[in-house]
């Protein structure tokens, strides 16, 4: 397994543990799908941004890795709310379900690749100050192993 794919991993279960923790303590409906759409989205966001900058070929140092933690644990909230939109129009479209309180079909795909940038600003304040920190950190364990080969 590479590094991009076990940086990816680590990251997506960070994501899942946020993900449960949001679900169980969240009032109203709808988080449940956020236990599936952050472990995606941070292993997808994971591995794009460590194979965009860390190059096996390339310098590997701190402060590449760090950008990397950084972006991953940044974009990966937008990502997210990209993912569960996409999972509710599926759902809406072929069960008729996942509708809003008042039984309204879920935003649509579109209106959501603009609307997540709210999305993201609010769930970077209540989740963000352990993702980001903790994809950096992540970034930086599998920097030492690197190096230490």
């Amino acid at each position: 397994m590479t590094s991009k794919v076990k940086f990816g991993v680590c990251n997506a279960i960070v994501a899942l543990l946020i993900g449960l923790y949001v679900d169980a303590n969240a009032s109203g409906e709808g988080y449940s799908g956020i236990a599936i759409a952050a472990p995606l989205a941070a292993f997808l966001t994971a591995e794009f941004f460590w194979g965009w900058l860390i190059r096996p070929d390339g310098p590997i140092n701190v402060g590449r890795v760090t950008i990397v933690g950084l972006l991953t644990g940044t974009a990966s909230h937008y990502v997210m709310f990209i993912l569960l939109s996409i999972g509710m129009n599926l759902c809406f479209w072929t069960t008729g379900g996942c509708v809003g309180s008042l039984g309204e079909p879920p935003a649509s795909i579109l209106s959501m690749l603009a609307g997540a940038f709210s999305y993201s600003f609010f769930s970077l304040m209540i989740a963000g100050w352990i993702s980001v920190p903790a994809s950096i950190v992540i970034g930086l364990f599998f920097l030492s192993r690197v190096k230490s080969k």
